[in-house]
């Protein structure tokens, strides 16, 4: 009687090989091959027949692929598949929710140089994804410190003070000291310190102010500020 794989194309056959290879151009049902048959035919990533879905997560989809990132589906090892290629949108191109430190700047994000952000490195993206700036403690291109009793606000050092003035009152000392700003201008500090802290207190700056004379020595009309002598 005739049969499939016999060789011979019988009626109700689209072929008829005469051999028992199944992912072939025919298969053992002596059917053609196509995406669906639940046979992995070459070209074909998977086939699970009826089984194949294009909503179903981890499933083989219906043109015989195998799930992936960007399918539209949520499968397993994803955090989220919004099914596009916006990569600065809720889901990036990675199946990945959008994160600082993921390497792609974000709304809200000035920066994101992925691995690359640091905190402690110069003119590098900060670890919360902001551009370096005046004020983070790292002395970034066109600054000349960032932070320290000798800094600027604007990054900028500030000349070492002078000694202007002086005044005892019992235990302590008034100490007037006039130095050039952070932006070129005076800065006027008064101080109010012990006596034995007034030489700690302008050791901070430098370079360090020298001081001829004692503090109760010092008369008026021999200092001289940056205008003259007073």
């Amino acid at each position: 009687l005739p049969r499939c794989g016999d060789g011979v194309l019988d009626r109700s056959e689209e072929c008829d090989d005469g051999n028992t290879v199944t992912n072939d151009a025919c298969t053992n049902t002596c059917q053609l091959p196509r995406c669906g048959d639940g046979i992995i035919q070459v070209g074909e990533q998977c086939d699970d027949g009826p089984r194949n879905s294009d909503t179903t997560p981890n499933a083989c989809r219906t043109n015989c692929s195998l799930p992936r990132c960007g399918d539209g589906v949520l499968d397993n090892g994803e955090e989220c598949d919004d099914g596009n290629k916006n990569n600065n949108d809720v889901c990036t191109n990675t199946c990945t929710l959008p994160r600082c430190g993921d390497g792609i700047r974000q709304s809200g994000e000035q920066c994101d140089e992925g691995p690359q952000n640091a905190d402690r490195t110069p003119d590098a993206c900060r670890t919360n994804c902001v551009l370096p700036r005046c004020g983070d403690g790292v002395v970034d291109k066109g600054e000349e410190c960032d932070g320290g009793p000798s800094c600027g606000l604007d990054c900028k050092r500030i000349a070492a003070p002078v000694v202007v003035h002086t005044s005892s009152s019992g235990p302590s000392s008034t100490v007037i000291l006039v130095g050039a700003g952070a932006t070129g201008g005076l800065v006027i500090l008064l101080v109010l310190l012990s006596r034995s802290k007034i030489a700690t207190f302008l050791a901070r700056f430098r370079p360090k102010v020298k001081i001829e004379k004692t503090i109760e020595d010092i008369p008026l009309d021999e200092i001289e500020g940056p205008w003259g002598k007073l």
